[in-house]
């Protein structure tokens, strides 16, 4: 999917929390990533850099200034994919001490365009697999199934869990 097509697709899931603010959004995006109830992420951002984010996204709107659809959207981002000072593992122990010096471009391109990441999400070891079973941080739990044992599924499985149990709006991770 296209950049473009993708700013339309999730300000038209997002647009009826006209009356909510990022601020609050992000604040709960925050809450639910920072228990990882079931383990879709492998990091989580400062929760105060979430907020401050947020907060400067709700003062672009006061303004009329937003830089763009998605600015003040939380997203997770998938763990294959580069972040300047942030550990990048790909879910694998031999990765465990990598930090970029630079973020891979997709990640520019949304924090530039107002984007607010939360996170990192879990995910098979180097995306080699068919259910995020096979982490070093162990395996994604499907939040559909609760108090079950089923998986997330895919090796995006942290990706995935993470919108749906609500702690990031939209996700990012490399498809075939």
């Amino acid at each position: 999917m296209h950049f473009r097509k993708t700013h339309s697709l999730v300000r038209r899931c997002f647009s009826d929390t006209t009356g909510v603010s990022f601020e609050s959004m992000a604040e709960r995006c925050v809450q639910l990533a920072k228990m990882n109830k079931f383990n879709a992420f492998v990091s989580v951002v400062e929760p105060e850099q979430v907020i401050n984010k947020a907060k400067e996204s709700d003062l672009r709107k006061k303004q009329n200034t937003l830089k763009s659809k998605i600015d003040g959207v939380v997203f997770s981002l998938k763990d294959t994919y580069c972040t300047k000072n942030v550990k990048t593992t790909m879910a694998s122990k031999m990765l465990d001490d990598f930090v970029p010096s630079y973020n891979a471009t997709i990640l520019d391109k949304l924090l530039n365009a107002g984007g607010i990441m939360v996170g990192k999400t879990n995910m098979d070891e180097f995306a080699m697999g068919s259910g995020t079973t096979f982490s070093t941080f162990g395996p994604t739990k499907n939040p559909a199934f609760e108090h079950e044992t089923y998986i997330a599924g895919g090796s995006s499985g942290g990706s995935a869990a993470s919108v749906a149990e609500k702690s990031s709006e939209l996700y990012i991770a490399l498809h075939d």
